[in-house]
């Protein structure tokens, strides 16, 4: 696939030239950054000025981010435009599932207090990583490039490792060991090392379910649960009388 950044600061994403981001981009992943300040009509190649209304800041003009975007589909006609932004809706796996089987994306990354609204278009997608502010929209792109990437086919070693990913299945991931058996005092899950396989899915499905419940109640709410799920987790909460889930904001 193709990934297109729409950006003022190009040398940002120096950062994916490196592991798994690497082996995509010289893989699997086209990337292609383009300048901003390339589209700017003015002497001084700036692309902002003041907010009408006053306030701190200043705002991104819609203009040089139209010419960034005709010059984009004059190369890729149905490529998907995602525009970064605090008040898009927070990306998840499901997003990055999602984008990475199309043959096209283009992001636009937003800074200082945002981009004129007639800048959006209606099919455009909006994302934040979460309810927090960066400093620009280059770290939040950065994160979307990287959980496409490793999607992508040829890009992990072992292609089927993104399916036990928390997030994957709706649940956060269980607890990983390695060696050694005993480390500082702490030894590894007897049922881990007991060869049966069945006994360690069901305890891998008892840790997912009890950490996502412990940490993100929310995404327990939203997944149809096994009747074996529901038994695992009444036994992970029995087993834990001390454990509670966070509370929500």
């Amino acid at each position: 696939m193709e990934i297109h950044l729409i950006t003022l600061l190009p040398e940002f994403f120096n950062c994916l030239q490196h592991g798994l981001t690497a082996k995509a981009i010289n893989g699997p992943m086209q990337l292609n950054v383009h300048p901003l300040r390339n589209f700017s009509q003015r002497n001084d190649r700036r692309i902002d000025d003041r907010p009408y209304g006053g306030g701190p800041g200043m705002v991104m003009e819609a203009e040089p981010i139209m010419l960034a975007r005709e010059a984009i589909l004059a190369q890729s006609p149905k490529t998907q435009f995602i525009i970064t932004d605090p008040k898009g809706k927070p990306f998840k796996q499901t997003d990055a599932v999602y984008l990475s089987k199309l043959p096209s994306v283009s992001i636009i990354c937003g800074r200082y207090e945002g981009i004129d609204q007639r800048a959006y278009q209606k099919d455009d997608l909006v994302y934040s990583l979460g309810d927090f502010v960066l400093t620009g929209g280059e770290i939040a792109a950065t994160a979307i490039i990287d959980a496409i990437s490793r999607l992508l086919p040829g890009t992990l070693g072992n292609q089927s490792s993104y399916e036990h990913d928390s997030f994957q299945t709706g649940l956060l991931d269980h607890p990983c060991y390695t060696r050694p058996e005993v480390w500082r005092g702490k030894k590894v899950p007897p049922v881990l090392l007991s060869g049966n396989h069945k006994d360690i899915e069901n305890w891998q499905r008892y840790q997912q379910l009890g950490l996502t419940w412990q940490r993100r109640p929310d995404l327990i709410e939203n997944i149809d649960l096994s009747d074996n799920d529901r038994k695992l987790l009444s036994k992970f909460i029995e087993d834990n009388p001390d454990v509670s889930p966070d509370p929500k904001d």
